[in-house]
């Protein structure tokens, strides 16, 4: 299969997964599977909230003590992320 280059606006990125070597974008639209360390993309996304997931704040439905909703998907907050998210959701709320 040819290398495609595809343009994501980060507005559109609910939150982005990564397994190894790989990143997974979950868009509006679609579900992007990329080639890319997740650790490159965590300065230019929102909120860590665990080592493999990165989730934009304005996407999140409902927020409890340990994991977050967006949609249907349930994510986790890792116990290390958990403070940094606690204060980047209340920076984004003022």
């Amino acid at each position: 299969m040819a290398q495609q280059l595809r343009k994501v606006w980060w507005a559109d990125v609910l939150y982005v997964e990564g397994l190894r070597d790989y990143v997974t974008l979950y868009t509006r639209q679609r579900k992007i599977v990329t080639l890319q360390l997740l650790k490159t993309l965590q300065q230019q996304l929102p909120a860590n909230i665990h080592h493999s997931c990165i989730v934009a704040l304005d996407a999140i439905d409902i927020t409890h003590k340990d994991n977050v909703q967006i949609g249907e998907r349930q994510l986790s907050i890792s116990a290390p992320y958990s403070k940094s998210f606690q204060e980047a959701v209340e920076r984004y709320r003022i």
